[in-house]
């Protein structure tokens, strides 16, 4: 009996450690520090096929800030064009949470987040959309 129970505490034990190890070892940035940058948008997907869509263009800034703008750049150049400005946040729950709180308020779930890619999903009206940003 006690040969059992001596056993099954050193797997634990065994288990415990191989768990840790592989967590400090594959520790990663914090989101919010990799997706602070400029981003552009490289493919659109409604309901799982590929769509048209204008040239999209985010940021994400360490202050929490955001601009979001469809069209070719952010130089300056297209004056009469708009250019959506607010506050994001990044959850435990991979999402990120655009103008929390206000009737603008809307959440992309982060599907793949690594230094030069972004991939989200998100509901638009009876689509379901997934957007694929890579870093400028």
């Amino acid at each position: 009996m006690s040969k059992i129970f001596f056993a099954i505490v050193f797997l634990f034990i065994l288990q415990t450690g191989l768990v840790y190890s592989q967590d400090s070892l594959e520790s990663k940035p914090p989101a919010k520090e990799i997706i602070c940058r400029k981003w552009a948008l490289s493919e659109y997907r409604e309901n799982g096929e590929t769509a048209k869509s204008p040239a999209i263009y985010l940021i994400f800034k360490n202050d929490g800030s955001y601009k979001y703008k469809e069209k070719e750049d952010f130089s300056g150049k297209d004056s009469d064009s708009d250019v959506d400005e607010g506050v994001w946040i990044i959850t435990e729950k991979n999402e990120i949470i655009f103008d929390k709180g206000t009737d603008d308020e809307e959440i992309w779930t982060i599907i793949l987040l690594e230094a030069q890619k972004l991939v989200v999903k998100y509901k638009e009206k009876d689509l379901n959309v997934q957007c694929t940003f890579g870093a400028k």
